[in-house]
């Protein structure tokens, strides 16, 4: 099965981060943890922030997909592609941008209070005291205030377990222009040489015909190449 690096251009406005959702199946599978005035784990009696924070992307964490021709593989994100990205959803203030299970008509107020790239021994040891055994270098971390009560009181009862970004990408199946334009022109020429051989008088063995199946030999490997790109 192949395994497919995602990444976003930082120049292109089409790609990065536009929206957070809160769902109850988060494709890194990694559930967030809800915190107290102190911060730290407590009952569900506890006295709750209305905060949720949880780990948004993971670095070499495999994300089963599919194309849009419905072959299956597996996505990933590397430490400096999940940079460029949270970089690039901070320019572009995408901070209260907050659905749920990916629904467009569910936006709800809520809002980030918290954002970073776990890259020390500390952060890892600090997220994991808080309940975020995941926590690996190069994560990336958020936090919610989230005022909508009925959404946190389903995140409190198990409901809704963790984050999952909507991230529009490099489009990576989509084929060049360059080759498209290639492969078109061996087209034409393959047909021009198929005419030239229908038409042609000589025998197997006349030098015209012989050159004109190396070429057309020579056509034939190339456009093999071509198709395995």
């Amino acid at each position: 099965m192949r395994r497919i690096q995602f990444d976003i251009d930082e120049n292109d406005d089409t790609t990065g981060v536009k929206a957070i959702s809160i769902v109850d199946d988060p494709a890194i599978d990694s559930n967030f943890v809800t915190l107290s005035k102190e911060a730290t784990l407590v009952e569900l009696a506890g006295p709750y922030k209305q905060i949720l924070a949880g780990l948004a992307l993971i670095p070499d964490k495999d994300i089963p997909r599919r194309t849009p021709n419905g072959e299956p593989y597996v996505a990933y994100f590397t430490k400096e592609g999940i940079e460029r990205i949270r970089n690039k959803f901070h320019k572009e203030l995408m901070t209260n941008r907050v659905n749920v299970d990916h629904k467009q008509d569910k936006f709800i107020n809520a809002y980030m209070v918290e954002s970073f790239i776990v890259d020390s021994d500390h952060r890892i040891e600090d997220l994991k005291a808080k309940g975020i055994k995941d926590a690996v270098k190069g994560a990336w971390f958020v936090a919610y205030k989230i005022e909508d009560k009925e959404v946190f009181a389903k995140a409190l009862a198990g409901e809704l377990k963790g984050f999952s970004v909507e991230i529009f990408i490099k489009n990576l199946f989509e084929k060049p222009k360059e080759e498209d334009s290639i492969k078109s022109t061996l087209d034409s020429l393959n047909s021009k040489l198929d005419e030239i051989l229908k038409s042609a008088k000589a025998d197997e063995t006349s030098p015209a015909k012989l050159n004109k199946d190396k070429l057309k030999k020579r056509l034939s490997l190339i456009n093999h190449e071509l198709n395995l790109i």
